[in-house]
């Protein structure tokens, strides 16, 4: 039997991850050649097996809720699912924690609700020091003064010390916050 190593049989099918690499082992033994391919299949049009997460359900997210009352916003960061930082929150508010800038305002403005329902998300990033600094640059463009101005915003603090280059882009930053604002999830 001639053994010639020079010409395979070559068979192109889709990427089946795990069955694929066992296949083209196989194949090999053969002299058939496995090319595999990424196409459009009736399987990946009909079949979409992972659902799209629900808006608390996201993670990752630098976001802004209201007071229902004076309009004022709280941004905040978290990298886990909204709805649990969203239960700290509200725990923070039921134990009267005076480091929660929502607790804060509620007590300072009594007979305000946060409007829970009508988060949004200004930005998604999966990195902990860019969720950071998008929170940071948020603020600063709704208060751009150096101390936390009480009356536009919940949060009792800044966060780090923003370059002031970026107060060049202020306005732009507070026409998308507008926008999203203005859109409920």
């Amino acid at each position: 039997m001639e053994n010639n190593k020079d010409f395979f049989e070559v068979l192109h099918a889709p990427y089946v991850k795990g069955f694929s690499e066992g296949l083209q082992r196989k194949l090999r033994r053969l002299q058939i050649g496995l090319v595999p391919r990424r196409e459009e299949i009736q399987y990946t049009n009909l079949c979409k097996l992972k659902q799209k997460a629900g808006f608390v359900e996201c993670k990752d997210v630098i976001y802004s809720v209201l007071c229902k009352n004076s309009g004022e916003r709280d941004t905040g960061e978290t990298g886990q699912h909204f709805c649990q930082r969203v239960a700290q929150h509200q725990r923070d508010i039921r134990n009267k924690k005076a480091s929660n800038g929502f607790y804060a305002h509620i007590k300072k403005s009594k007979g305000h609700t946060i409007d829970w329902d009508r988060a949004v998300f200004l930005d998604k990033e999966k990195h902990y020091r860019g969720r950071k600094i998008k929170e940071v640059i948020f603020i600063n463009a709704q208060n751009p003064t150096k101390e936390v101005n009480r009356e536009k915003v919940m949060n009792l603090e800044k966060g780090f010390a923003l370059d002031p280059i970026w107060g060049d882009f202020n306005a732009e930053i507070r026409g998308i916050i507008s926008k999203k604002m203005g859109k409920v999830f």
